[in-house]
């Protein structure tokens, strides 16, 4: 399949596909570029990747680590949940705060603190 087709009938963004195009881990065919079934996967695990938080550039990397380095590809992705978590928190606590405001609006306590009396 070509760059077109792929994009076609996996939904996949040309921007996504130029990105792997450059870093040269595709197979070039007798009649240009082709994907194979390998590439497929690999462009599959990229849009998770991509999902997760992953820059271009982490992805590359984690795709040229695919045979060898498992311990770093683990610790890559240990690096991205423990970012998530942080942003889970930090929502949590918004969350916290809007069903404290909700509250009080419920109860006609409208009476917002905006600072912590010293």
């Amino acid at each position: 399949m070509n760059r077109e087709e792929v994009s076609r009938c996996y939904g996949l963004s040309m921007e996504l596909l130029e990105q792997y195009e450059n870093w040269n881990l595709r197979k070039n065919g007798e009649k240009g570029f082709s994907y194979s079934a390998q590439d497929l996967q690999r462009l599959s695990l990229v849009v998770l990747l991509r999902d997760i938080g992953f820059s271009w550039e982490e992805c590359r990397v984690f795709l040229c680590l695919e045979n060898r380095e498992t311990s770093c590809r683990l610790q890559m992705l240990e690096q991205h949940r423990n970012l998530l978590l942080e942003e889970i928190h930090r929502q949590e606590g918004l969350l916290e705060q809007l069903d404290g405001l909700r509250f009080q609006l419920e109860t006609k306590n409208t009476v917002f603190p905006l600072f912590p009396e010293n």
